[in-house]
């Protein structure tokens, strides 16, 4: 089953995809021990920089005080979720090692 085309992910932090600082580690299917790719693997700056960075949008942007923004923003998720359900189910069905259905 392809579950990614390339399998690997990054972490997003202050609206960029980047490497984690304490490198890589492999995700694997539970039920077959399949190696489905790679995630990036944060370190306490990562963690610290995605902190600053959520801080900095609360306080700087309308996030925080325009529920219109925030539904918008919702909505945009779940069709974009919408849009790649059946990829989304096949990653999770692999990710937890459930049979599918």
């Amino acid at each position: 089953m392809t579950v990614l085309s390339d399998g690997d992910s990054e972490l997003f932090i202050d609206g960029k995809l980047l490497p984690g600082g304490a490198g890589r580690f492999p995700t694997v299917n539970p039920a077959t021990e399949e190696v489905l790719g790679t995630a990036a693997d944060a370190d306490s700056d990562d963690m610290s920089d995605a902190i600053e960075a959520a801080r900095r949008a609360f306080d700087d942007s309308d996030w925080s005080r325009d529920v219109a923004l925030r539904v918008h923003c919702i909505r945009q998720l779940r069709d974009g979720m919408k849009t790649h359900i059946e990829e989304l189910r096949e990653l999770t069905i692999a990710e937890v090692g459930a049979p599918g259905c």
